[in-house]
């Protein structure tokens, strides 16, 4: 998200950070997890060898629990969704944008596919 948009995100709900778990887990190797957290800025989750969309789930709960925890949440699915993750496969990088996509619609919130950044689009979706 950039720094000079001021945007209220709602805490993500369970379900959506289940949703975001498993998006993760499809996307990373066990050792791969631990390497995107440490860039996500997170070293000190380690994956431990337990399911991995199990182990982010509980992770990214933890990590929502944060003061503006889910701007945390947030600035880990910039990462997941930075197009310079996917050089040379830019049919997989459209494939999780618009899986993610599909999930943070319901907070007003979309990834920009060119930059994998956040964008506000003030159009909450009521369920």
């Amino acid at each position: 998200m950039t720094k000079s948009a001021t945007i209220t995100i709602e805490p993500f709900e369970l379900s959506a950070l289940e949703q975001l778990s498993k998006i993760i887990g499809d996307r990373y190797t066990g050792s791969g997890i631990t390497g995107f957290f440490q860039k996500a800025g997170f070293p000190q989750y380690q994956h431990d060898g337990t399911t991995k969309w199990r182990f982010i789930y509980q992770v990214l709960q933890e990590i929502q629990t944060y003061p503006s925890g889910q701007y945390q949440v947030a600035k880990i699915i910039q990462v997941l969704c930075n197009p310079q993750e996917f050089i040379n496969n830019g049919d997989y990088h459209e494939e999780i944008v618009g899986q993610v996509n599909e999930i943070i619609k319901f907070y007003g919130l979309k990834i920009s596919i060119e930059t994998g950044k956040i964008v506000y689009t003030g159009k909450k979706i009521q369920v």
